[in-house]
């Protein structure tokens, strides 16, 4: 049996999908992009999701990126893209990831996101807020079918979200045509590549409390902080290559000019989680700043850490990869499609993005 199967056995169950604008329930494979990679699901009930291949436009007529790409093969490679914070501006997040594309002569095949996408469908939603009422609620255009999405979008539970809709999911599901929600905490293998989440920020009242159902302002509160079983179902994980929390662990900062150092941002429940988990990446949100960072763990090994502002502009609430049999091979911010990592060179500070805000 290889190590793949035991980090991430085979299913108990199928996967229950509902489409909550619509009403419907039903039985159904997630899928990514064009290429749609073979994928499958760890969480608290062990659930897996295995599609039939799924030819698309990205498959016969693939273009090939930049030179570089070309020379090392890069056409059989996973190009994934994160995003910050979205705070119900999904317009401008889709053209930002079809000038990525564009940039890089190839479709995205995995969109991901850090939380707080507030995927609601109503733009006056009284469920908001108040504070973020301000910005925009472009969600409603995508549910009511107006729009719809450039590329399918993964996304965990940020502080700020659609409580209501998602609290029937905790193990994941289809929110909307095109928009899946990964879960509270679990894990999945994307075409080769092992990524597991947290949802939810840290709250030491409610974080050994049980998950109420959100029907009032207070318990929609609640539904947006994690819970300790949820950090303890992680913790054994290993192998991981891509961890995505909302809220940063622990320890995350540096000294930006004419900015503060702020060392309260981050939690150490999350630090704890992930010094056990030790995934090469981790990507985060929740503090709308942008980061690159080396995070050491006790026994000496390091994760590359990579935090994004909320989606406000795309240099430093853009964040893309390209992964080959399961390892990251280049990297780069925004949507110019400009390197500034590739495998072998350290990753830290320097590795920020000069134009984030």
């Amino acid at each position: 049996m290889s190590k793949a199967s035991e980090l991430f056995p085979e299913p108990l169950t199928p996967l229950k999908t509902t489409i909550f604008f619509s009403g419907t329930s039903i039985e159904t494979a997630f899928r990514l992009c064009s290429l749609a990679p073979r994928m499958e699901m760890k969480s608290g009930s062990a659930m897996a999701l295995e599609p039939p291949p799924i030819t698309g436009p990205g498959d016969a007529g693939h273009a090939k990126g930049p030179a570089g790409d070309r020379e090392e093969g890069g056409r059989g490679r996973l190009f994934i893209a994160g995003v910050g914070d979205i705070h119900g501006r999904f317009h401008r997040v889709q053209g930002w990831l079809r000038e990525l594309e564009e940039a890089r002569r190839r479709p995205l095949d995995l969109v991901l996101s850090v939380g707080d996408v507030e995927a609601f469908p109503t733009a006056d939603d009284h469920r908001r807020k108040a504070a973020k009422r301000a910005m925009p609620a472009e969600f409603a255009d995508y549910a009511s079918g107006a729009a719809r999405l450039h590329r399918p979008l993964f996304f965990i539970g940020g502080n700020n979200e659609d409580f209501a809709a998602l609290h029937p999911i905790p193990e994941g599901g289809t929110v909307a045509t095109d928009l899946h929600y990964l879960g509270r905490a679990g894990a999945r293998r994307f075409d080769g590549i092992h990524v597991a989440w947290l949802s939810g920020i840290y709250a030491p009242k409610h974080v050994d409390t049980p998950l109420a159902p959100p029907t009032t302002p207070g318990t929609q509160k609640q539904a947006g902080y994690f819970r300790t079983p949820e950090v303890e179902r992680l913790r054994s994980l290993r192998q991981v290559d891509l961890l995505l929390v909302h809220e940063w662990p622990r320890g995350l900062f540096q000294r930006v000019a004419g900015r503060p150092v702020r060392p309260w941002m981050g939690n150490l429940v999350t630090r704890s989680m992930v010094d056990a988990v030790k995934p090469a990446w981790l990507w985060c949100g929740h503090s709308h700043e942008t980061l690159a960072a080396t995070l050491r763990h006790p026994d000496g090994t390091e994760t590359s850490v990579v935090c994004l502002d909320e989606a406000a502009e795309p240099e430093g609430a853009v964040f893309w990869m390209e992964w080959d049999k399961g390892s990251a091979r280049e990297a780069g911010w925004g949507t110019s499609g400009t390197r500034v990592w590739r495998a072998g060179e350290p990753w830290g500070p320097a590795r920020r993005p000069r134009s984030a805000r």
